[in-house]
């Protein structure tokens, strides 16, 4: 099966390893989302993938359905709405900087 451009294989870094790779949007140092929610392997990453192969049985079906039909990629099934908005309160909460008292805190820990 010929991989339409502007996606790239890829096959779960699994044991047992898959037999079938999925379609993901992008490029070979860029990629973007999985196009079916299959092609999600890990909760906090989204995918560990080996990328530019194909599996035993080629590639899923779902996956070039959707990408023949241009249709956009799906997002990471595991990352939950819940996940996405702790992660976002966390990325505030440490992009805030240190107050005097906290960075001095820091800085007597490190000296030990």
């Amino acid at each position: 099966m010929k991989v339409p451009k502007g996606y790239i294989t890829g096959l779960g870094r699994d044991i047992p390893h898959p037999r079938i790779a999925h379609l993901y949007q992008g490029t070979f140092g860029d990629l973007g989302l999985g196009m079916c929610r299959y092609a999600y392997n890990r909760k906090e990453d989204g995918y560990s993938i080996w990328r530019g192969n194909e599996g035993i049985y080629g590639i899923c079906k779902l996956c070039m359905n959707r990408a023949q039909k241009g249709l956009d990629g799906v997002d990471n099934p595991y990352y939950t709405d819940e996940m996405r908005k702790a992660d976002e309160e966390l990325e505030e909460i440490l992009s805030k900087p240190l107050t005097p008292e906290e960075q001095a805190e820091i800085d007597a820990i490190l000296r030990g």
